[in-house]
């Protein structure tokens, strides 16, 4: 399984094929409800088997296509770890499944493209943050949205700083080869040369927290998403000096939080992010306000289809829920509305919040009364 980011969106983005399915449904952390998510998914894929009928695929050809789909039903370990939302998405080329901390509404679609509007929130200011939890003795990844947590696991994360400095192998292979003890054992064992001014212990918890950061940026990848830190008061200051993620946010959350619950960390790091997000669209609401009645601004989609693909689009506000098909022909500006979608038609919603990601604009996928104007797309130009 992917871990999603704006490299698999623009992977997913870039696939034309004949057929694209997309599936997304809400799922369940705990409790009975986690029973009840394989079966909706296998009635998901039923109407799924139906579209694909509709478009004159034979049934060998479903079966053989579905085939991976269905496989999952039998993943106990995969329904018994969900988040809050599950995609997936399936072409003759393409087989790609997240499980993800956004409660989508059940979706499917089938068409020569995958829908992908539903995932706006993870990748857009709408609320998602990672918490950075760490002391000597464990590091964590959590990642929050305004209303879940859930842990990240990361391969190359170390445990703590013994698990990456190695230091219980060297003093394991000091005692055999010399007899030395572990107390002289522990202190000498691991470096062999520091900055200046940096005593052993400073120059052994860089190292470490080195260690984290590559772990982190690697997991991260090209995201923006703000990183908030929680930690020892000492540890904070020198991650910040080390660090090479771009997005870290100035304020943290100081202490031991070691044995804390994840949902009690959320909730102190929800109420210093809040701010943060609120700050951003409300800025961007204004900006669009301030310019609407000039060419920096609209509301009208056949300009904001045009700026979409052309990378004119700073920020797009667009209807989570909304859904408007059609097709859009880029070198003529032609524009076709569908009541229906039919298999080579678009979310043009879709499809305009797409091409702002891939051109670097911030997209707010929202629901219709939080957008700036009365229309399911405002956007906010470059030029």
């Amino acid at each position: 399984m992917a871990v999603f980011s704006v490299d698999e969106l623009k992977k997913l983005s870039e696939t034309i094929e004949n057929p694209c399915i997309s599936v997304y449904m809400p799922t369940h952390r705990t409790g009975r409800e986690t029973e009840q998510d394989p079966i909706r998914f296998k009635n998901l894929l039923t109407r799924v088997e139906r579209d694909l009928e509709k478009t004159g695929m034979k049934e060998r050809a479903i079966d053989e296509f579905l085939k991976p789909l269905r496989e999952l039903l039998h993943d106990t370990l995969l329904w018994q770890h969900m988040a809050e939302g599950f995609a997936v998405f399936r072409s003759p080329d393409t087989f790609s499944y997240y499980r993800l901390p956004v409660r989508f509404d059940e979706f499917h679609y089938t068409g020569t493209r995958f829908h992908l509007k539903p995932l706006m929130p993870i990748l857009t200011g709408d609320g998602q943050f990672y918490i950075l939890v760490m002391s000597q003795k464990s590091v964590r990844l959590l990642r929050g949205s305004r209303d879940s947590v859930h842990p990240v696991e990361i391969e190359d994360l170390p445990d703590n700083l013994a698990d990456a400095l190695n230091i219980d192998e060297y003093i394991q292979t000091m005692q055999f080869h010399t007899g030395t003890s572990m107390r002289q054992a522990g202190r000498s064992a691991i470096f062999h040369g520091h900055g200046a001014g940096e005593d052993d212990e400073t120059h052994d918890i860089k190292q470490y927290l080195r260690k984290i950061d590559e772990a982190l940026c690697n997991y991260i990848g090209s995201q923006r998403i703000p990183v908030i830190l929680a930690g020892v008061d000492s540890l904070l200051p020198l991650y910040r000096e080390i660090s090479d993620y771009g997005n870290l946010y100035e304020e943290g959350l100081p202490g031991n939080h070691d044995i804390e619950r994840p949902e009690d960390i959320h909730k102190k790091a929800w109420s210093i992010l809040k701010p943060y997000f609120d700050r951003n669209r409300r800025k961007a609401e204004e900006k669009y306000h301030e310019l609407k009645n000039n060419d920096l601004a609209t509301a009208k989609l056949p300009d904001i289809l045009k700026a979409a693909v052309s990378g004119r689009i700073d920020t797009l506000f667009v209807d989570l829920k909304d859904h408007l098909w059609g097709r859009y022909v880029p070198e003529s500006g032609a524009i076709f509305i569908e009541d229906q979608p039919e298999l080579e038609s678009v979310d043009l919603l879709d499809a305009a919040a797409i091409n702002t990601i891939k051109k670097g604009g911030t997209v707010y996928a929202v629901k219709g009364d939080e957008l700036p104007d009365d229309s399911p797309l405002a956007a906010v130009l470059r030029y």
